[in-house]
């Protein structure tokens, strides 16, 4: 599981890009699975008992254990050299509680923390419930983010998102990362399809050996039919998941090919009005026809407005965001040398003149 989650989170930061720079747009990025204290490594079991040094920290105490790690700093790359993180002991609710990132993430991703510090396996009843999504817009001095002088304010950190689920044999994974792109409320629900990907990639572990090192066991037939089915399930709510997602983006492409239509309606209407005004003005007291050239096409292509039938308008939409004509005039009266200097026809029999006077 520890390698499959490696690359999950490392192949979030690689994908995770900020256009302006394109780097990286998250600094770190973090995986942890819930885990029985008396399963954990040794040097994790000791850095548990350490951090919950004002309760007992007992071997069925359950912890949220670090299980891989991206980042920007080489000693995030690895979870053994992580001088806080590497396991949180959950002995109880009020434990819990004095938490504020771990306390938050449950409330918005829809964890009961009493089947986190329950017994082993109380959280299979809720491994086919789909999960929220933890999301901080504004990170800085946000109650929920630790580190602000150490982490927050040095990596120019934005945003905070995190998803997760759980597992067949009862464990929960939540995957946490942070980004210096601002990530709004509404591209939030993107982020699903991520966790069900996430769990798609884990589930076939669950059960087994967590960490490098272990070898595998056998796989029992009652832990083999769970994982088929939540592989099952799982699909089946990614495709759910991607199918709203489309439905969506077509709809917000619809509504705006409609402005767009709407724009180009009145647009011509003003075009013909203005025309009409320009025609019942006298002769005598029209100006320069500046104003009705401007709205003219350069190409020589006709004035009227042409609108593309809808499915190639909303093809064209999907893959250009903007489109701009720019226009430009030069004076009918003037020509451009080769030096770039501006002659006119004046200029000429100005300087034929001097020639014949000389």
């Amino acid at each position: 599981m520890e390698q499959a989650a490696r690359r999950g989170v490392q192949f979030l930061r690689d994908h995770f890009v900020d256009k302006d720079t394109g780097g990286s747009a998250l600094p770190l990025v973090r995986i942890y699975v819930t885990q029985q204290s008396d399963q954990l490594e040794p040097h994790v079991r000791d850095f548990a008992v350490a951090a919950g040094a004002d309760s007992r920290i007992g071997p069925d105490v359950v912890c949220l254990t670090l299980l891989a790690s991206a980042g920007e700093q080489e000693t995030w790359n690895d979870r053994n050299r992580s001088i806080g993180h590497k396991a949180i002991p959950l002995p109880s609710e009020q434990a819990i509680s004095r938490l504020p990132m771990v306390s938050q993430l449950f409330d918005q991703l829809g964890v009961d923390a009493r089947h986190v510090i329950g017994p082993g396996g109380a959280l299979v009843a809720d491994e086919r419930r789909p999960y929220g999504i933890f999301h901080v817009e504004e990170a800085r001095d946000h109650p929920a983010i630790p580190a602000q002088a150490d982490f927050v304010i040095p990596y120019a950190v934005r945003s905070a998102i995190g998803f997760g689920g759980i597992l067949p044999a009862g464990e929960m994974f939540a995957v946490v990362a942070f980004s210096r792109v601002r990530i709004l409320e509404r591209a939030v629900d993107a982020f699903v399809a991520a966790a069900l990907a996430t769990k798609l990639a884990l589930l076939s572990f669950s059960g087994g050996p967590v960490f490098d090192g272990h070898d595998a066991e056998p796989v029992g037939d009652d832990l083999a039919l769970a994982r088929a089915e939540s592989r099952a399930e799982t699909l089946d709510q990614l495709l759910i998941v991607r199918f709203d997602m489309v439905m969506r983006e077509a709809e917000r492409l619809e509504s705006e090919l409609s402005q767009a239509e709407e724009r180009s309606v009145e647009l011509a209407a003003s075009q013909d009005a203005l025309a009409q005004s320009e025609a019942a003005r006298p002769r005598s007291s029209r100006g320069p026809s500046t104003v009705s050239s401007a709205w003219m096409p350069t190409d020589g292509s006709s004035s009227s407005t042409m609108l593309p039938n809808r499915p190639s308008a909303i093809a064209e939409r999907t893959f250009s965001a903007t489109s701009s004509v720019t226009v430009s005039c030069l004076p009918r009266c003037a020509s451009v040398t080769d030096s770039g200097s501006p002659t006119t026809e004046s200029t000429e029999r100005a300087r034929s003149s001097a020639v014949g006077s000389r």
